[in-house]
């Protein structure tokens, strides 16, 4: 399971709807890193990290990969029609591999999926 961090912000200096680039809580300043904060609906002054505003997957251990980048490299390859990087609040990635056309095969046929 993914570590969620919770932020308190100061009430009227920022709304969910609201998000600025340079962030001002209590006395510490930030500045936009990207990450979009939905309000905790159990705890009003409250939020939490909810996702990102560009395309980067966030893992469990913070470490931040970006898919276009993946997709780029797998794509290039004849056997590959197209591919799907997922893994977003998970110690791992995935990746789901659509097959070109001519390379469609059964996957219970081991022979073939080790030639593949």
């Amino acid at each position: 399971m993914a570590a969620v961090l919770y932020f308190e912000l100061k009430r009227g200096r920022m709304r969910a709807d609201e998000l600025p680039i340079m962030v001002h809580s209590y006395e510490h300043a930030g500045y936009d890193m990207n990450d979009v904060f939905v309000p905790r609906l159990t705890k009003p002054g409250f939020y939490k990290i909810f996702g990102r505003t560009d395309n980067q997957i966030t893992r469990s251990t913070g470490e931040k990969t970006d898919p276009d980048l993946l997709k780029a490299v797998l794509n290039q390859g004849s056997h590959i029609k197209c591919a799907v990087v997922f893994g977003r609040g998970k110690f791992n990635m995935g990746v789901v591999i659509n097959p070109a056309p001519e390379f469609v095969f059964n996957p219970a046929d081991k022979e073939k999926l080790n030639e593949f």
